[in-house]
């Protein structure tokens, strides 16, 4: 009797429609792995035109070739995150911020996106959510300086000028050249009463970046400070150069005038300055106090109450209108004022 034989099972042949299926699924894979690297390789193309235009402050441009990246690869995340970034220095918040949320689904652990984000509501004045998005963002990448400077800017704008400091600090060991960094630590600690090393941030500032016109009217607003008129109007009147319609800086410079004398000037800056921006408080509170001086003391009550109005933690417009109710005889409306001026600042009338 024939031994059992011990081996591998038989064979079963395999029908010519298999073997066709099979190959056009491994055609199929293979197309596949064609196109996609075909695609990559074109995302990655405007990606890096993009980057170029983005260096060179281009962001229009910026925008149109990320947008053109996407289009190849809808999946990356960091073309979305890009976008955004070039969508922010547009002054784009909104899309910024729909570019960010995107690039978030996509990939939850891109600290770039939360930063971006952060930026965005920074911006738009949202310092609640800016502040958790650079939180985010510097748990996911301790590294990334532009998270730290965001945060910074939105405790900056909730007066926590220590925090503000901190992250600047930083940011600069990060990045030492920083602008939003250095903006940030000076207006922080001229805020706090440091004005040397404010000017010298300012400076700083105004090295990296010459051609940011509110550093020149911070700066300027420093030299105020300091008693350095001439170095103040300078650096107003160059602020103005840089931007024309920079409000802030011709109440500043208005102030310089009066204080040299030229009335018709001043009140040419602060008119100015109400034009540009008519719910600018303090360039009320300044031709009130002007008039309130010239003997007008109607026009002066009309722009302190004006000025009130607008923030209501103006002293030195209660201040002005106490000295205007007073010259017109109302002395419960000057005490009252008066009253309310020395609650919010101790120090004013004291030369």
């Amino acid at each position: 009797m024939p031994e059992n034989l011990i081996g591998p099972p038989p064979k079963k042949s395999r029908s010519r429609r298999t073997d066709l299926v099979i190959a056009v699924f491994v055609l199929a894979l293979m197309v596949a792995g064609i196109i996609w690297g075909r695609s990559g390789k074109l995302r990655d193309l405007h990606g890096n035109r993009a980057e170029t235009y983005f260096n060179g402050k281009e962001f229009g441009r910026a925008v149109e070739e990320y947008t053109e990246a996407i289009r190849h690869d809808p999946t990356c995340a960091l073309a979305y995150a890009n976008r955004g970034s070039a969508y922010f220095n547009k002054g784009e918040f909104e899309q910024a911020i729909g570019d960010s949320n995107k690039a978030i689904e996509l990939d939850p652990r891109l600290a770039l996106a939360y930063s971006n984000r952060g930026g965005a509501y920074l911006n738009r004045g949202d310092f609640e959510r800016a502040i958790a998005d650079c939180t985010r963002a510097i748990e996911l990448d301790p590294q990334l300086p532009q998270a730290l400077a965001n945060r910074a800017g939105a405790y900056l704008n909730r007066s926590e000028f220590d925090l503000a400091i901190a992250d600047s600090n930083q940011a600069l060991k990060l990045d030492p050249n920083m602008v939003s960094a250095y903006f940030s630590r000076a207006a922080a600690l001229q805020s706090k009463g440091d004005l040397d090393r404010s000017i010298q941030d300012w400076d700083q500032v105004v090295r990296l970046d010459p051609t940011l016109a509110t550093a020149y009217s911070n700066r300027a607003a420093v030299h105020f400070r300091k008693g350095a008129l001439q170095e103040a109007i300078q650096d107003y009147y160059e602020a103005i150069r840089r931007d024309p319609k920079l409000a802030d800086a011709y109440v500043g410079r208005g102030l310089i005038y009066q204080r040299f004398g030229d009335t018709k000037q001043a009140l040419d800056d602060l008119g100015r300055a109400i034009e540009l921006n008519p719910n600018l408080a303090a360039a009320y509170s300044c031709r009130g106090a002007i008039a309130v001086n010239m003997g007008d003391l109607r026009q002066g009550v009309a722009d302190c109450s004006q000025a009130i109005e607008l923030d209501p933690r103006l002293a030195a417009a209660y201040w002005s209108r106490a000295l205007a109710h007073s010259r017109n005889g109302d002395l419960a409306r000057a005490q009252a004022d008066q009253k309310k001026a020395l609650e919010l600042d101790p120090l004013m009338g004291q030369p």
